[in-house]
């Protein structure tokens, strides 16, 4: 099907598209879309940013679940290696447990995406050492 008729006076020869959530009925079964529909702009679309900072360290366990970082450092992602020598780590949220967390193996790695790194908590076995890289 061709909904580009939907979209003819939503371009800008300078900016292209802007981005529209259409509410409007339309699924996999053939239903049409109707022709009065709601467009609500969004935003207007740019490119994903790329990252331009790479942050590193490494994090000493305390024994008590602690976060890899004890300021706010705003990031888009994190991968965390649990070094070979160590124990199981695990990691996860404030409080985070060997209940609640995602148990990382010795020389596993975990990545998420996530806005800050204080807000990923590791524990484990005090004087272990795990390593991390993100990009901001």
């Amino acid at each position: 099907m061709d909904f580009s008729r939907h979209f003819d006076g939503l371009k800008s020869p300078e900016k292209g598209y802007k981005l529209y959530y259409l509410l409007a009925t339309y699924t996999i079964l053939g239903e049409f879309m109707p022709e009065a529909c709601y467009a609500i702009p969004v935003s207007t679309f740019n490119a994903l940013q790329t990252p331009t900072t790479v942050l590193s360290g490494q994090f000493t366990l305390v024994g008590a679940a602690s976060p890899l970082v004890a300021v706010a450092t705003p990031v888009k992602s994190v991968t965390i290696e649990n070094v070979s020598t160590n124990a199981v780590v695990w990691v996860g949220s404030a409080g985070v447990t060997p209940l609640t967390g995602y148990g990382l193996r010795p020389g596993a790695t975990v990545s998420m995406d996530i806005d800050d790194l204080n807000k990923v908590y590791v524990i484990g076995t005090v004087g272990q050492v795990v390593s991390y890289i993100a990009v901001n």
